[in-house]
């Protein structure tokens, strides 16, 4: 699978840009580099493959090789996928998915705080 190239840093929020005649020697922000589409359809096959092989624990650099990503951008990926609850870390630092209970929704296991 070739590498998606995405970066995920954070949108600017709008009260933090610059004003539109800055102090002269101040430098211009770089343009946004993100894709959005392309971030999107990467967490889209993370959690595909997750959801779909469901006993899947992986360290962080197993999922950088199976995933073709760079190691801060893969990091970023999985701490999404756990805030979004859908991934924990356990406590051998593997990214694995969160258990649901027989109840039907309430999902199980601690998340541990982010590897880093």
């Amino acid at each position: 699978m070739p590498p998606i190239d995405l970066d995920l840093a954070e949108e600017r929020h709008p009260s933090e840009k610059l004003p539109a005649s800055r102090p002269p020697g101040l430098r211009q922000s770089p343009p946004d580099r993100r894709n959005h589409a392309s971030r999107e359809q990467l967490l889209h096959l993370v959690r595909a493959e997750y959801e779909e092989l469901r006993g899947l624990k992986l360290t962080l650099a197993q999922a950088r090789r199976l995933f073709g990503l760079r190691e801060d951008i893969c990091f970023r990926v999985l701490n999404t996928l756990i805030r979004d609850g859908l991934l924990r870390t356990t406590p051998d630092n593997l990214y694995a998915r969160r258990r649901i209970d027989a109840s039907g929704g309430r999902r199980l296991g601690r998340t541990m705080a982010p590897l880093g």
